[in-house]
């Protein structure tokens, strides 16, 4: 699949943990994925000066064709947004 699509992630997860994804992304699934978005989704008070936005939003912003998640919540929000 990663020779004819650019594959990324788009996770719920918080920048906080940025560095922690990356590190278990690349011992697992090493040279896969391209980039990796957060959508600070699930943001407790303290770190609520971080911008949350949603998985469609970004699927959007960034022109994807396809999402494969564990959530019909996050699905449909991606199919509404095209």
């Amino acid at each position: 699949m990663k020779e004819n699509c650019r594959l990324v992630i788009v996770s719920s997860r918080q920048d906080l943990i940025r560095e922690d994804t990356k590190v278990w992304l690349e011992t697992n699934y090493p040279n896969i994925f391209e980039e990796i978005y957060l959508c600070n989704n699930f943001l407790l008070n303290e770190e609520s000066k971080m911008i949350e936005t949603t998985k469609g939003e970004i699927c959007k912003r960034i022109g994807a064709s396809l999402l494969i998640d564990d959530s019909l919540d996050w699905v449909i929000d991606c199919s509404s947004k095209g």
